[in-house]
């Protein structure tokens, strides 16, 4: 039950790592 809880909390950090750059990127570009 743990590693299953760790490897999906850690396959949504990795997909939310993965979408929230290129939006983080394009947040810096706009506000500096």
């Amino acid at each position: 039950m743990i590693p299953i809880a760790y490897c999906t909390i850690r396959a949504k950090s990795i997909t939310l790592f993965m979408h929230q750059r290129p939006l983080n990127e394009d947040f810096y570009t706009h506000t500096h």
